[in-house]
């Protein structure tokens, strides 16, 4: 059964904090419809890292970079 709802994304201020998934600044969490919850950062960059995927779905390895 495929769903949305529970995937959970680690934001983290260096890649190697994500790496090791240490110092998270952060945790985001999808709902049903796919959104999440809303994290208040500080202008900068960060990465983003799928720490739980959704029931049906492969966990994404891959760490993306973003800017706020």
């Amino acid at each position: 059964m495929y769903s949305l709802s529970g995937a959970k994304y680690g934001v983290y201020e260096t890649s190697g904090d994500a790496s090791s998934d240490k110092d998270r600044s952060g945790t985001l969490t999808t709902t049903a419809d796919g959104s999440t919850n809303t994290l208040e950062l500080s202008k900068g960059s960060y990465y983003i890292k799928e720490i739980t995927a959704s029931a049906g779905f492969a966990k994404n390895t891959e760490t993306l970079k973003v800017t706020v």
